[in-house]
């Protein structure tokens, strides 16, 4: 920005530039941010309450998944079942950790089943085959939404697109189960 400036024969002066390097200067929770139905949410927040719009059943497909990922999945509604597909990259998800979720909340039981690598971006459906299906698409996987960077979750209303999901759901729900290590 500054040389830009510059070379337009402009003057740059520290508080010109203090608002953006202030951004840089905030703790991490503080710029967790993520963009749902047009809004600045909090990354956590937006994910649970996504997660809390689920009566059926909850599918999440995202390759990293770790504990995180698990703990969003607490305020669920009762009775509502939880299936994450995802070949666990980089094993940070670990039998343990489900151990320690389950001892916590015994009411969420969550299926593993592994995505076969052929799932690359992160989606959300919930009540998958029902009425009131939903399906969103995750910029970024739920464990590290915005931690970084700004992020969006987008719901996908195209009636193509979700007859494409449900083809590759059926296709994953054949796969062997997900271990943990």
């Amino acid at each position: 920005l500054a040389e830009a400036l510059v070379e337009l024969g402009e003057t740059v002066k520290k508080s010109d530039i203090a608002p953006i390097l202030s951004e840089f200067e905030l703790p991490v929770e503080q710029r967790e941010f993520l963009f749902r139905e047009g809004h600045p949410l909090k990354a956590d927040i937006a994910y649970m309450e996504l997660y809390q719009k689920a009566r059926k059943s909850v599918y999440i497909i995202d390759n990293y998944i770790n504990l995180k990922t698990l703990h969003l999945l607490q305020e669920i509604r009762p009775g509502v079942t939880v299936t994450i597909f995802s070949d666990n990259i980089q094993n940070k998800l670990h039998a343990s950790d489900y151990k320690d979720f389950q001892a916590e909340f015994p009411a969420t039981p969550v299926r593993f089943i592994t995505t076969g690598g052929i799932m690359h971006d992160r989606f959300i459906v919930l009540d998958y085959g029902t009425p009131n299906e939903r399906t969103f698409h995750c910029g970024a996987s739920s464990k590290d939404a915005a931690v970084t960077r700004t992020m969006v979750i987008t719901e996908m209303i195209s009636n193509d697109m979700k007859t494409h999901m449900h083809t590759l759901i059926e296709q994953m729900k054949q796969n062997p189960p997900l271990i943990l290590k």
